[in-house]
């Protein structure tokens, strides 16, 4: 009798919890929920659908804004047997946008030709394992000074006859895209000699493929340069900040003055200069000067000495910079940067800020370059440059 007690009351519980849970309950409970299958069409051609409560549609994937280039690589369909070792046929490329194009060419270029541009014919002594060789470009007066990694164990074949034309005419010929490029000299390691004598070209007084000036600045690494001016550059910066007229005066060299120079790119004829005298009275000059001309419009840059000051000298806490460099150029942007040519016995330190709002990527950078000569042992300022992304 107990047992059947027992069955009886598990048998209606089991009864009333599946009642419960298949009739009772669904009722208080929200139905799901089914979305439209309408599809929104991203920037980058992909398709994202509605989700969730309210049912919005998905974020669309992040696109990073691209520019088109051109690398050039042998092609063996287009050049049987190699009959002109130089000949070279361009590639379309897609790179991140950046304010450094002919850096990001080179790399584009030293990854290789990708396989299904292999299956196409095209060739290379470039390829992924080359693809980090780039040390650095630098632009000075039209010509392009490229240093790379000893990749010599790499690609031991460029050297002969044949192979360093083709190499060579990769590199001039993707560089040389670009309208402020005439020329290009080749360094490995910083030394252009060692690069020349191994493609079995050498160097000679007529071709000045070897001068390593380029390569180095005023001839000083940037662990020397550094400390050599850090110092004196850093009591410069200072007195710029805090507009101390007096101290910066004091810190101009009293032959040359100081020029002043709105955009990297130098110009001797129109920049102004103000003697060590000028200085003195900077932030008390109320005189309107021609500085030369704005960048994109051309209009006249007529500003008093403090206007000039808060829009192409201080415009942001350079004291505060996250990067210094010595002797090496960090702001790069499509204006030919010829101060290592106009000042070739200087130390350059430059106070940088890559930029500001990550939707400009980069774009936005400024920087703030001090030129320092040295007379009689003394590190005196002689230039003050000012640089950001121009059109």
């Amino acid at each position: 009798m107990v047992m059947w007690v027992i069955f009886l009351v598990i048998s209606v519980g089991a009864i009333g919890f599946l009642i419960f849970t298949n009739w009772w309950m669904p009722r208080f409970v929200d139905p799901p929920i089914a979305c439209s299958e309408e599809a929104k069409i991203c920037p980058d051609g992909t398709a994202v659908g509605r989700t969730g409560a309210d049912c919005e549609f998905v974020d669309c994937p992040k696109v990073t804004e691209q520019t088109k280039v051109k690398v050039y690589f042998n092609n063996t369909q287009f050049n049987p047997n190699a009959l002109d070792c130089g000949k070279v046929y361009p590639l379309d490329r897609e790179i991140p946008k950046t304010t450094a194009v002919a850096k990001a060419s080179l790399e584009s270029l030293f990854a290789g030709p990708t396989e299904v541009e292999k299956n196409q014919g095209y060739t290379s002594f470039f390829s992924p394992a080359t693809k980090d060789i780039l040390k650095s470009v630098k632009i000075i007066g039209g010509v392009a000074y490229v240093d790379l990694k000893d990749m010599r164990q790499i690609i031991p074949n460029a050297s002969a006859s044949c192979g360093s034309a083709e190499f060579l005419s990769e590199i001039n010929t993707t560089l040389k895209q670009f309208s402020t490029i005439k020329q290009v000299i080749v360094a490995i390691e910083g030394q252009p000699s060692t690069f020349y004598e191994w493609i079995q070209i050498g160097c000679s007084a007529e071709n000045n493929f070897c001068d390593e000036k380029p390569f180095k600045g005023s001839g000083y690494t940037e662990v020397e340069a550094k400390s050599l001016i850090e110092s004196r550059s850093q009591e410069t910066i200072l007195a710029i900040k805090n507009q101390d007229a007096k101290r910066l005066s004091e810190l101009v060299d009293s032959d040359r003055g100081v020029r002043f120079s709105p955009y990297s790119n130098v110009d001797v004829k129109n920049n102004l200069v103000f003697s060590p005298a000028m200085i003195a009275n900077f932030f008390t000059d109320k005189k309107v000067y021609n500085w030369g001309s704005f960048d994109g419009s051309g209009a006249p840059i007529n500003l008093t000495p403090s206007d000039y000051y808060n829009r192409f000298i201080y415009n942001v806490d350079f004291v505060t910079a996250p990067q210094v460099s010595y002797n090496r150029i960090l702001g790069e942007g499509n204006i030919i940067n010829n101060q290592l040519e106009v000042y070739p016995n200087a130390i350059i330190v430059e106070y940088y800020f890559p930029g500001f709002d990550p939707q400009y990527e980069g774009m936005d950078w400024t920087s703030l370059r001090l030129v320092f000569e040295t007379k009689a042992g003394v590190w005196y300022l002689v230039g003050v440059v000012h640089g950001q992304w121009t059109i």
